[in-house]
C-alpha cells in the first residue's frame, strides 16, 4: 500500500508496520478487555462493597446478567486509546530501525548477495527490538498514566 508513495525504505517500514500493529492491536483488545474486566472484579472481590465470585466464569455470567454484553467492554474504548498507538509506534519503530541497521551493515537494497550469519540476525532484531521498546515506551507512558488516573478515579 505504501509503494506508490516516494519514501525511503525505513519509511515505508514504518508506515505498513505501524498501521498493521495498530489494526491488531485494535482487534486483541476484543479478547483482552473482557478478560481485564473479569480479572479486576476477582482482584476487588472481599473489599468492601464488592461482589464475591467463584471464578472468571461465574464473574463472566453476573456482569452479562446485570450490565449485558457492554458489562464485559467496559473501558474498551479507553483500552484502544492506549494501547493501539503503543503497538503501533513499536512496530513502526521496530520495522524501520531494522531496516536502518541493515543498511548501515551494508546490507540495504544494494547488497552483494551474501546472507548475513544468525547471530547477526539475531542482535540486528534485539538491537530493533530494545529501540522498538524505548520509542514505545517514551511516546506513550504519558497516555498510560492519564489512561490509570481515569480508571482510578471510577475505583
Amino acid at each position: 500500500m505504501v509503494e506508490p508513495f516516494n519514501l525511503s525504505d525505513p519509511a515505508k517500514a514504518a508506515i505498513a508496520n505501524g498501521i498493521a500493529g495498530m489494526t491488531s492491536s485494535l482487534f486483541a483488545q476484543v479478547v483482552f478487555v473482557p478478560i481485564d474486566v473479569i480479572s479486576q472484579r476477582l482482584m476487588v472481590q472481599g473489599y468492601s462493597g464488592h461482589a464475591s465470585y467463584n471464578g472468571g466464569l461465574d464473574v463472566a455470567r453476573k456482569v452479562l446478567k446485570q450490565d449485558g454484553i457492554r458489562g464485559l467492554y467496559r473501558g474498551f474504548g479507553l483500552s484502544v486509546m492506549t494501547y493501539s498507538p503503543s503497538s503501533a509506534v513499536w512496530w513502526a519503530s521496530y520495522g524501520s530501525s531494522q531496516r536502518v541497521i541493515w543498511n548501515l551493515l551494508g546490507h540495504g537494497n544494494d547488497s552483494n548477495g551474501s546472507s548475513p550469519s544468525q547471530g547477526t540476525v539475531v542482535l540486528v532484531q534485539g538491537a530493533g527490538g530494545i529501540f522498538a521498546g524505548a520509542a514505545a515506551s517514551f511516546i506513550t507512558t504519558p497516555l498510560d498514566t492519564i489512561k490509570t488516573r481515569l480508571q482510578k478515579r471510577f475505583l
